[in-house]
């Protein structure tokens, strides 16, 4: 076993062979209507964790309870939602495979299969290992005498959150205005993702343990980006925490149905903000423009936020309406004329073995923790800026250790 480790942390992909290479195209659009349909239509991605179609369909032929929110909304909300749920897959399904068909373009046929293998198989592999530690959770929990009531732990965590929200937080303000008491809502919510995505680019040990990998990447393609994170879904609850109390603090109950409806319309949005070949498409197009400037974190504006030019390293950090906390912090930027570089600053040679992609940043720590004997540094190594350096470190991503 520790030679086959061993063998996997220090190969990498060569070229993709002729014969494969027909295979990718078939793969991604397998890929995308699988995983697309998947996370969108049955909850598997947080965002639409709440509702999804199962309960759609409970609800139209058994009838049953709807999530809280505005009782205006309730009678169409079903509607909306499929609608928006059709809408997110189409453009998300078309997206990725356009960028499949473009990349191809710009890259040449050889050179896209090669980036889309290795990144591909990186997002697997973190994927992987994050449901392993989900499932981790979750027996913990069943051993402790909570049974899961079904498979979609994400669902049942968001449920249990708003039971919790609804018996606890009281409607303190009590904003009579539905659209103002909306607007507070997404707003002030947006916040604590703006703080965590700050803290990634702040922090060296956020930075290389879970958002590094992310950034990684000189080339962009929907379905082969690392996840932003890495383990993104332990934050996924708490930002879904934050929004349901701060609604419930502004108004009668917790927005659900509206918080559910707002961020599916901004998902189909998402796609844009790992396809460097619609960059431009994304950038003069009035209505994916204005939208993912309303979201403040899509499409060419979170593209923005993975320039590999220096002093970049924190611009559009996004989230909020209009980029308002961007704005306020001094981080926003417009987008560029023409599409900048990506990757890490200055977009250092990297290895390509997508276990040092994922896991890099958690072997340097390591490394550094057990090479530097002295606790201040130790602690410098935890706690210290993303530009602190030990004075014994050792690089597992770059190939020339310079960063």
């Amino acid at each position: 076993m520790k030679q086959l480790l061993h063998k996997f942390w220090n190969s990498e992909f060569g070229e993709v062979k002729p014969t494969y290479l027909g295979l990718i195209g078939g793969a991604i659009l397998l890929i995308a209507l699988v995983y697309v349909s998947g996370e969108v239509l049955f909850g598997l991605h947080p965002e639409s964790a709440p509702f999804n179609l199962t309960h759609v369909w409970t609800f139209f032929t058994k009838g049953g309870d709807l999530p809280s929110g505005s009782t205006s909304l309730k009678p169409w909300f079903p509607q909306l939602w499929v609608g928006l749920a059709l809408l997110c897959v189409t453009i998300r399904i078309t997206v990725i495979i356009a960028s499949y068909i473009q990349s191809k373009k710009v890259l040449g046929e050889q050179a896209f299969a090669h980036y889309f293998v290795t990144y591909f198989s990186s997002f697997v592999i973190a994927t992987i290992a994050s449901f392993t530690l989900l499932f981790g959770i979750a027996g913990i929990f069943y051993a402790a005498g909570y049974p899961l009531a079904d498979s979609n732990i994400a669902r049942n965590a968001f449920l249990a959150i708003e039971a919790w929200t609804n018996e606890h937080i009281p409607s303190l303000f009590n904003v009579h205005s539905y659209w103002l008491a909306l607007a507070i809502t997404f707003s002030v919510a947006a916040l604590p993702n703006y703080a965590v995505h700050w803290l990634c680019h702040q922090s060296r040990f956020v930075w290389y343990v879970f958002h590094r990998c992310h950034h990684a990447p000189e080339f962009l393609h929907p379905l082969a980006a690392p996840p932003a994170y890495a383990f993104d879904f332990l934050l996924a609850l708490p930002f879904g925490l934050v929004a349901l109390i701060v609604s419930k603090l502004v108004y009668t109950e917790p927005l659900v149905m509206e918080l559910s409806l707002y961020y599916l319309l901004g998902y189909w949005l998402e796609i844009f903000n790992h396809s460097i070949v619609h960059y431009q498409f994304a950038r003069n197009n009035f209505l994916v423009r204005h939208l993912s400037h309303f979201y403040g974190d899509r499409g060419v504006y979170h593209l923005m936020h993975h320039s590999a030019k220096d002093g970049d390293q924190v611009i559009n950090v996004g989230s909020g309406p209009f980029m308002m906390w961007d704005r306020l912090f001094g981080t926003y930027r417009a987008p560029y004329a023409e599409a900048p570089p990506l990757g890490l600053t200055n977009t250092p040679p990297i290895s390509h073995n997508p276990m040092r992609i994922i896991f890099s940043g958690i072997v340097q720590i390591w490394y550094e923790l057990r090479m530097n004997k002295s606790w201040r540094i130790r602690f410098k190594i935890i706690f210290g800026s993303i530009y602190y350096k030990p004075p014994i470190t050792k690089e597992f991503l770059i190939l020339d250790g310079t960063q």
